[in-house]
């Protein structure tokens, strides 16, 4: 339903009544007085109007700038990249893949798993984006990572 303001009519029961003018309603009633100060009332401010302030544009990032900056970012931190719920998830699964049975880690030996997984991970990737590099490629693709798998021999964990 469509709201809209409506005009109010005079009833056939009441009797109509002529507008009073301002000095009559100030009269009549003191909350019907004007305001005598600026106190509530808003000053429509023209910025563009105005020379001392200047408006920032928005300068988007130059391809691939955004990227470093994260690289970066996560080269000067020290916590771990992946969040250890899902993690301990995957480790619980792996384990009880093996074992068949439900075993217990203890927190130390999981996070110490996950920092040992993630410098495993960071090292292929660095490898795997040599190789892409070498092919004269920027982006990363599965043929890298095949390759680079296949240079590492069956020894390695990812085989």
């Amino acid at each position: 339903m469509v709201r809209s303001k409506n005009q109010v009519r005079a009833s056939s029961m009441s009797p109509v009544k002529k507008k009073a003018n301002k000095t009559e309603a100030n009269a009549l009633h003191p909350a019907l007085a004007a305001p005598t100060s600026n106190v509530g009332k808003k000053k429509s401010i023209q910025r563009n109007k105005m020379p001392g302030l200047k408006r920032k544009s928005k300068t988007p990032y130059r391809p691939g700038a955004k990227a470093l900056q994260e690289i970066k970012l996560m080269q000067r931190s020290t916590n771990l990249l992946l969040t250890k719920l899902p993690f301990s998830r995957i480790v619980r699964e792996v384990m009880m893949n093996f074992t068949g049975r439900d075993l217990r880690i203890t927190p130390e030996a999981l996070s110490a798993l996950q920092e040992s997984a993630e410098a495993y991970l960071v090292q292929f990737l660095e490898d795997a984006n040599l190789l892409s590099i070498h092919a004269k490629r920027v982006t990363l693709m599965a043929p890298d990572i095949i390759l680079l798998k296949r240079l590492r021999g069956r020894l390695d964990p990812c085989n």
